[in-house]
């Protein structure tokens, strides 16, 4: 029931963690627990899901254009930031500029290789203050 109410509703994160007893509360007193082993199948169905929705979310925004806040620079020089809507982005830059707390208009590419972020590049540099 889980699955079909999270698929349904059509999160695109998830944070999932397993059900532990706290004494005192009600929860604690209900007949049955529900083992260990069967605790983390279902956990590990549920992140499963939570990855496919999550790939399929940010999916949607690829060939789109952002404004991207910049925010750190990455040990592989590329940068990170965020969309208004706080997707996180990673942008790889190899021109040295710096960019950090600076909004830059951004085309979106794809999605990271582990799915957990959009990739983009530079279409517009931010501009500068007078």
């Amino acid at each position: 029931q889980t699955m079909e109410a999270v698929e349904r509703i059509g999160f695109g994160h998830l944070h999932i963690f397993a059900y532990s007893r706290r004494p005192g509360t009600r929860a604690a007193a209900l007949p049955d627990p529900v083992g260990r082993p069967l605790i983390r199948a279902r956990s590990e169905q549920l992140h499963a899901l939570g990855q496919r929705m999550k790939r399929e979310t940010l999916g949607r925004f690829v060939g789109r254009r952002f404004p991207v806040l910049i925010e750190t620079r990455r040990q592989d020089g590329s940068w990170g930031g965020y969309t208004p809507n706080f997707l996180r982005v990673r942008i790889p830059t190899g021109d040295g500029a710096e960019l950090e707390n600076r909004i830059c208009e951004v085309a979106i590419d794809g999605l990271s290789e582990d799915g957990e972020r959009l990739t983009g590049r530079i279409v517009a540099p931010p501009e500068t203050g007078a």
